[in-house]
């Protein structure tokens, strides 16, 4: 198996957290979908050709931080019955991110043309909206792997406070930042009905998202380590 790690820079992004209506709050972390999306834009593939190509075989990972956040006050027309009316809305932006994604797969020809896709991309490359463009600072290419036992900044599959829970001895953990609740069920798959066609989530998993200031120590999940970052994988 090997390890596609691609190190990413952005000067604002946003990741919506579905729950909230006319707050978009952003997620901390780019879930599962933006990357299969920034991947295949990279290929210059169409969203359901996307899910496609990684819909078997890929393991992920993600981390990443960000320098600030603020909100955004956006007003925009509605359709209400056959009326057109001004309404509002406020975003959440991340400003200064700097992300870390890792795709891992038995098949390596995958791996060494996502690796050549990413640093010569077809599409412009962004992260959540489409105002967030990215920049591709460095991929490497690794088959060393570990048991990350320090999770920071990154997204964990399933709900790390049951498995706390469940283990409270032999754990270092802080959680201190997490005003909203750590885990989410997020959507990872979707039925279109065309390449660019309506879209209709038919899968979702729990994920957490471990933020800027917490961490856990001693919950040991396989993945990968670089730069001293250490980076879980999950599965989709």
């Amino acid at each position: 198996m090997q390890c596609l790690i691609v190190e990413l820079a952005c000067q604002s992004c946003s990741f919506r957290n579905p729950e909230f209506q006319n707050f978009h709050k952003s997620y901390e972390l780019p879930p599962p979908t933006t990357i299969i999306g920034l991947a295949g834009a990279a290929l210059g593939l169409s969203p359901k050709e996307s899910q496609d190509y990684f819909d078997v075989d890929f393991e992920f990972g993600i981390n990443g931080s960000y320098q600030g956040k603020s909100n955004d006050l956006w007003k925009y027309q509605k359709l209400k019955g056959k009326e057109y009316i001004s309404d509002i809305l406020t975003r959440e932006i991340l400003f200064e991110g700097h992300f870390y994604i890792a795709f891992a797969s038995e098949i390596s020809s995958k791996i060494k043309e996502l690796q050549e896709a990413l640093e010569q991309p077809v599409f412009a490359l962004t992260l959540g909206n489409s105002d967030g463009m990215a920049k591709v600072v460095k991929t490497s290419i690794t088959s060393e792997f570990i048991e990350c036992t320090e999770l920071r900044n990154c997204l964990v599959e399933g709900n790390v406070m049951e498995e706390i829970l469940d283990q409270p001895t032999g754990l270092e953990f802080s959680l201190r930042d997490s005003v909203d609740p750590l885990s989410y069920e997020i959507p990872v798959a979707f039925h279109y009905d065309s390449n660019y066609g309506i879209r209709k989530v038919v899968k979702r998993k729990e994920f957490s998202f471990i933020g800027e200031e917490a961490y856990i120590k001693g919950l040991a999940k396989r993945g990968i380590k670089y730069n001293d970052i250490q980076i879980p994988f999950f599965k989709l």
